[in-house]
């Protein structure tokens, strides 16, 4: 600001201003391009994203481990039916690893189906030539922002066996298997 008296310094150390009006009336611009701007909001939107993560992982462990292969075991099979992204999906609202789903198979058996979840630890060792886990749930992934009309995998894993469980068990036992 070119006006002589006390002068005001934005915190960023870029900018002053010569009173409160001057500042607010230049802040429209300045706020584009402030570092100490840039830093808070960062800082404001981590802390939210840590609060959100928080919340979601308080979810998921309150479900049982059958209830989460419930949901793992439709998000294979959505993904394997051409739901790109099911995988990823469940897995972020789980608080886990793709790879726990993705890695894992079906196994088929008296009782229905159960899934056996992959070993990401094995699957970096195998895949990534020697590569080690560090336990994260984005290891040697990108950042995984969820679609907005993807499915509520909680509820499906709350909702317990489908349709599929029922009818393969009655079919099971028409065979006496």
């Amino acid at each position: 600001c070119p006006r002589q008296s006390k002068k005001l310094r934005c915190p960023c150390n870029e900018v002053t201003y010569c009173s409160e009006a001057c500042q607010k009336h230049h802040w429209t611009i300045h706020k584009m391009t402030c570092k100490f701007h840039a830093e808070r909001k960062q800082k404001k939107q981590e802390r939210k994203q840590k609060k959100q993560e928080k919340a979601r992982k308080e979810v998921a462990d309150s479900l049982t481990e059958n209830q989460k292969n419930v949901a793992r075991r439709e998000a294979f099979f959505a993904e394997n039916s051409g739901r790109k992204g099911s995988i990823e999906d469940c897995a972020w609202q789980l608080c886990e690893h793709p790879f726990v789903i993705g890695g894992g198979s079906i196994q088929y058996g008296r009782d229905g189906e159960e899934f056996i979840k992959g070993d990401v630890a094995k699957i970096f060792r195998e895949k990534m030539r020697g590569v080690k886990w560090d336990g994260s749930l984005r290891f040697g992934l990108p950042l995984y922002a969820p679609k907005r009309d993807s499915t509520d995998w909680i509820a499906v894993a709350r909702r317990g066996s489908t349709e599929f469980d029922d009818r393969l068990r009655n079919h099971m036992e028409e065979l006496n298997l």
